[in-house]
């Protein structure tokens, strides 16, 4: 029932009053995984539209910033869709909490998926160097 309200092309969803909702409402699930398993479902089914669809969604809301396992599953989502300047926007764009040792791993996977592992080994190289976090700049070649 999720998924559908997720997808769905109401403007108000459930997503969105949730969001909104007072602090002290408990919803009997957690929205932040319901996310998370539909952006997975979309970077397994490749589809990209569908997941672009939930990221702006995440934009919108505010969402995107709450958890570092969206901008994972963000990452993963836009690899598996080959489309890593997104992946890579992804995680540029977040907040530096987010940025973790399983953002990496995903865009570094998903380099490697795409068929560019010097890239995927310069983003592992300068992960081991940073001494914190750190935005990447590196430019790859398609």
């Amino acid at each position: 029932m999720l998924k559908r309200t997720i997808f769905s092309k109401t403007p108000t969803s459930t997503l969105l009053n949730i969001s909104t909702s007072s602090p002290s409402a408990n919803p009997p699930y957690n929205i932040t995984t319901c996310i998370n398993a539909s952006l997975q479902q979309c970077a397994i089914n490749k589809n990209l539209k569908r997941g672009q669809q939930l990221h702006a969604r995440l934009l919108i809301t505010g969402l995107s910033s709450s958890s570092p396992s969206c901008t994972t599953s963000l990452i993963n989502m836009y690899a598996k869709c080959n489309q890593m300047n997104h992946a890579l926007l992804a995680l540029n764009s977040t907040a530096d909490y987010a940025r973790n040792v399983f953002a990496y791993n995903a865009l570094i996977s998903g380099f490697i998926l795409n068929g560019l592992p010097k890239d995927g080994l310069e983003v592992y190289e300068e992960m081991r160097l940073a001494r914190g976090f750190f935005r990447i700049s590196i430019r790859f070649r398609v």
